[in-house]
């Protein structure tokens, strides 16, 4: 499967992001496959767009979106396990400003209550959010195949599959060819690519709980900030393209 080059000409596409209300759900099947590190990467590039963000993070185990925004009042940490927390979460996006994207980040090990939950979190599509459920995948079976399940709770047209290609030498034939693959695309499923970082970069970021945007400004290697540029405009290009495709 060739990965097509995202849409550079993004002037008209940004316009009509701005008028959206995004309520963005990270989501996979496991954890390592990159999920934290895309709901930071899209937090910053919301916030590079709307001038602000409201985050929900959801895995108060390890709160990573919640570890990298502590210095600022962007981010709250929900405990899932308990129902009322979800209500709690609800409120919370009800609250927040239509003006503000909203991204909830996901643990792996809460596939089945989110399943059970799933209609009433779409009730926020009825104060005008635009639900968006971004699959983060690592190409492997167990990914394909949790995907394929949660196909059978979420509408496919409601979700992006976010392919991490974080190992240079990855091998997407697996999803490319596969017969899950077919039935999301034809059920109107958007793919797009989480472009790579170096690692070395990556385990900086981690290790120092750098944001982006705090990365940005910190005393990064001169290579390692024209790293973290070319991966922030590919990653812009690649989102501003898949949001363009569900939302013309």
């Amino acid at each position: 499967m060739k990965k097509e080059p995202a849409n550079h000409n993004s002037i008209d596409i940004e316009t009509n992001i701005l008028g959206l209300t995004i309520l963005a759900v990270v989501d996979g099947e496991k954890g390592g496959v990159g999920k934290s590190f895309f709901a930071r990467a899209i937090s910053d590039f919301l916030i590079t767009l709307f001038g602000r963000f409201r985050g929900l993070d959801f895995d108060e185990s390890n709160a990573n979106l919640a570890r990298f925004y502590h210095d600022t009042n962007m981010v709250d940490t929900i405990e899932w396990q308990k129902p009322a927390e979800w209500e709690r979460a609800y409120d919370l996006i009800l609250d927040t400003d239509p003006r503000t994207p909203i991204v909830i980040d996901f643990p792996a090990q809460i596939r089945k209550t989110a399943a059970t939950e799933w209609n009433r979190f779409l009730s926020n599509e009825e104060n005008g959010r635009n639900v968006l459920v971004f699959w983060v995948m690592y190409p492997s079976y167990d990914s394909i195949n949790s995907l394929r399940h949660r196909m059978s709770v979420v509408d496919p047209a409601k979700m992006v599959v976010m392919i991490n290609l974080r190992d240079s030498n990855i091998d997407l034939s697996l999803w490319s060819d596969s017969a899950t693959r077919r039935e999301f695309l034809e059920r109107g499923g958007t793919e797009g690519y989480v472009p790579r970082l170096p690692e070395s970069l990556a385990l900086r970021l981690e290790n120092e709980d750098l944001s982006f945007a705090a990365a940005r400004a910190s005393d990064l290697r001169p290579y390692h900030k024209r790293d973290l540029q070319v991966f922030t405009q590919e990653f812009r290009a690649e989102i501003l393209s898949v949001l363009k495709k569900i939302h013309g």
